[in-house]
């Protein structure tokens, strides 16, 4: 491909150019874009993880070597003074994006724990986590957000008790397909 050097002078770039070169390698090319938004509120007392109504993507990679970015913010409490809410990031049923079990430690994607004050229940913590996930997959593929407590009522965006001067706040899931 032969290669030409532009001229300092101005370009109308309302012209139409051709391209006349071969475009080679997409590694990294962004092929597709999926998002999720959820605005209502979700609550649990589980010390175990359940399901977040409506906090679900889903994509169908257009190849199973490709990877898929998933990008996760939303706003988490817990209605009680110094208690803990966990979320946690899954791929169809396989746990994604964890951290290792370690003594007391909680796995978990995401986490928050109020403060111990007398107002930490009234504040929502703005959390974000991110994922570059190998689904192996062309077939379409579920990512979903469970959620815990360590203790009273966690909940996903809104703080922890509610009135008209504290907060409820969107969540969304975006995922990003990535060429291998």
């Amino acid at each position: 491909m032969s290669v030409t050097k532009v001229s300092s002078a101005m370009q109308d770039l309302t012209d139409d150019y051709a391209f006349t070169g071969t475009v080679t390698g997409t590694n990294g090319k962004v092929l597709q874009v999926v998002s999720s938004t959820k605005t209502s509120a979700f609550t649990s007392s589980s010390s175990s993880y359940v399901d977040i109504t409506g906090a679900t993507a889903s994509i169908t990679p257009s190849s199973s070597s490709n990877h898929v970015l998933v990008l996760v913010q939303g706003g988490m409490s817990n209605d009680t003074d110094g208690s803990d809410s966990h979320v946690q990031l899954l791929r169809d049923s396989t746990v994604i994006g964890s951290g290792d079990s370690g003594g007391s430690s909680q796995q978990s994607f995401m986490s928050c724990q109020t403060s111990p004050s007398s107002a930490g229940n009234r504040k929502v913590y703005a959390v974000v986590g991110t994922w570059k996930d190998s689904p192996s997959s062309s077939s379409s593929v579920t990512y979903k957000l469970q959620i815990k407590s360590g203790g009273g009522t966690a909940t996903w965006n809104r703080s922890g008790v509610q009135g008209a001067a504290y907060g409820n706040t969107a969540s969304s899931i975006v995922l990003i397909e990535i060429a291998a």
